[in-house]
C-alpha cells in the first residue's frame, strides 16, 4: 500500500467479522456493521473503533468446508 492507499484505508468505513468455530464447524461470533481498523506500529497490532454502532450477535454459525 502507498501513503494514499493507506490513508483512504483509515478513512473507509470497515465490517468486522469475529466468529470462533469449534472442532465440528459449529459456533458464534460478532460483527461491527461499522468500524474504523488501523494497525497501530507503536504497539504492533490493530485497532478497533466503532462507529457509533453496536456489535451484532452471529448465532449458528458453520463452516461450510
Amino acid at each position: 500500500m502507498n501513503s494514499t492507499t493507506m490513508a483512504a484505508a483509515q478513512i473507509t468505513p470497515s465490517v468486522f467479522l469475529q466468529i470462533k468455530l469449534n472442532a465440528k464447524g459449529e459456533g458464534a461470533g460478532q460483527i461491527m456493521a461499522a468500524a474504523k481498523i488501523r494497525f497501530d506500529k507503536k504497539k504492533g497490532k490493530y485497532e478497533i473503533e466503532s462507529n457509533g454502532n453496536q456489535y451484532i450477535k452471529a448465532t449458528n454459525v458453520r463452516s461450510w468446508m
